[in-house]
């Protein structure tokens, strides 16, 4: 049965269905030969695994009851498990809580792309030092080992972020850094009750009821 799983998870990712005889064989690669593949239909529906609509079978089975109740006209809250009145609360305060967050995401990406044009400027003010200092100032025989210890420094820079992050570094994942770690002091700034936001964003996900 952990086979048969195994092997229905690895084809959801490119098919929502597949026939009842694609099913079977499945069940025959997997090793699941002592009952009829109908049985071992019903024991994945009885799991929440697989939905049967005639002779197909649904990988997710989720995706098909979300579909049928978002076709229905007016599907009372109640059926999420909540009132209206709940209901009316929940995503008025999610959505004031929304608010707070998206703003704090733009502050933080324009505080993350101040850093990387200070960090660019930085990067051509010391290319810039450089070629003075080597055409100019001095010569390149006192300028090569100064320029050999200034890539060592940027190397051990970049693998002390590596041992801070365990993640290689990259422009990418530090503007991503920058911009998590710029928002995470904005949202504690303001007093933000990140893990309620949270959960409420996970309730009513769940329940597929964000507007």
């Amino acid at each position: 049965m952990q086979n048969l799983r195994e092997r229905l998870d690895e084809i959801k990712y490119t098919k929502e269905f597949i026939t009842i005889d694609k099913f079977a064989e499945l069940c025959k690669e997997s090793g699941c030969t002592e009952k009829k593949p109908e049985e071992y239909v019903d024991i994945m529906k009885n799991a929440g695994l697989v939905i049967q609509i005639e002779d197909y079978v649904y990988l997710e089975p989720q995706n098909i009851t979300r579909a049928v109740i978002n076709a229905l006209p007016g599907v009372p809250p109640r059926i999420y498990g909540v009132s209206d009145a709940e209901l009316r609360k929940l995503n008025e305060e999610y959505d004031q809580m929304r608010e707070k967050v998206v703003l704090a995401e733009k502050k933080a990406a324009r505080r993350a792309t101040q850093l990387l044009y200070g960090g660019f400027i930085v990067l051509i003010a010391q290319l810039a030092v450089f070629v003075r200092f080597t055409y100019v100032e001095f010569s390149w025989d006192v300028m090569e080992p100064i320029s050999y210890f200034v890539g060592l420094a940027n190397v051990i820079m970049g693998y002390m972020y590596f041992m801070y992050t365990q993640r290689d570094f990259s422009f990418g994942t530090w503007q991503n850094q920058m911009m998590q770690s710029a928002m995470d002091r904005q949202l504690k700034t303001g007093k933000f009750d990140v893990t309620k936001y949270e959960q409420m964003a996970r309730k009513l996900r769940r329940r597929n009821m964000i507007r």
